[in-house]
């Protein structure tokens, strides 16, 4: 059943805050609650990014987003984390309401724990339900489907700069990674929920991500494709994905990488997602 009764941006979970990862996560959010502003002009100059390449913020005057999902919410071995390469620019149109929902700390952290409860986006987080709740052994009606990814999923960035198109890579990526405080920001957010929130699974969206992921975390992560197969909706179609651990002997969480879902060479039908969902159950079952 979904929750009801918190406008948008004020949801809160009624649970008490006493998990160490989650105090530490409020602690790198309240710390890093500033604005970025000069910051990102600095960036975008330095590393001449212009454009579709300029990397942006939610909001003027105000932090990146450094996840999506109620983490107060997880349950050890019962949610999944999602990551991705960066996000697209948000909406013009939704800036002044999205700014009043972030202009203070904790309704900027509320406000990403609460977004997809409180503004759903299905085109891009549907696929991402379907896939994760297969891969947990689940059916969620199309109704709980804002509430599963609200407090069943975390969705994190592997920049937390967004962009509408992301062309850096290689050495100069790297170094950005190991020097930029967003970056390294971003990085602590993701290996708390890796090695301390204990997900079920770590889904990493879209072939980019999977070769960006390979190299910012050297020594965290071993993945490799798994034999191409035949779509189980189109015959002759052929299929790809990627398999493989994160985290360190005694955190090991299985990942399952994949290029973007509903796309016409990729899992596209709800039927080839939880073909894919299967093998995902199936690691986590290994485990």
């Amino acid at each position: 059943m979904r929750h009801r009764g918190f406008p948008p941006g004020e949801y809160r979970h009624t649970a008490p805050m006493s998990t160490p990862w989650v105090r530490e996560l409020r602690r790198l959010h309240q710390e890093n609650f500033f604005d970025w502003s000069d910051h990102l002009r600095d960036l975008n100059r330095r590393l001449n990014l212009v454009g579709r390449d300029e990397f942006t913020v939610p909001n003027a005057g105000l932090p990146p987003s450094w996840f999506v999902g109620d983490v107060e919410a997880l349950q050890p071995g019962q949610w999944v984390l999602v990551i991705s390469l960066n996000q697209g620019p948000f909406s013009e149109a939704t800036e002044v309401s999205r700014r009043k929902q972030r202009d203070s700390i904790e309704k900027d952290w509320n406000y990403w724990r609460s977004l997809n409860r409180d503004d759903w986006y299905p085109r891009f987080y549907r696929p991402m339900v379907r896939l994760a709740s297969a891969a947990l052994g689940e059916q969620i009606p199309h109704e709980e489907e804002p509430d599963f990814a609200t407090t069943r999923m975390v969705f994190v960035e592997l920049c937390p700069y967004g962009s509408g198109q992301f062309t850096f890579g290689g050495e100069p990526l790297m170094r950005l990674a190991a020097e930029d405080p967003g970056f390294q920001a971003v990085a602590r957010v993701r290996h708390i929920l890796v090695q301390e929130a204990h997900p079920a699974l770590v889904m990493v969206n879209g072939t980019a991500a999977i070769t960006t992921i390979r190299s910012l975390e050297r020594g965290q992560l071993t993945v490799e494709e798994h034999p191409p197969y035949e779509s189980i909706s189109r015959p002759g179609k052929i299929l790809r994905h990627w398999e493989g651990h994160y985290g360190s002997p005694a955190t090991s969480v299985p990942v399952l990488g994949f290029p973007f879902l509903r796309k016409p060479q990729t899992h596209n039908s709800y039927a080839e997602i939880a073909q894919l969902g299967a093998y995902g159950r199936a690691l986590i079952r290994r485990e």
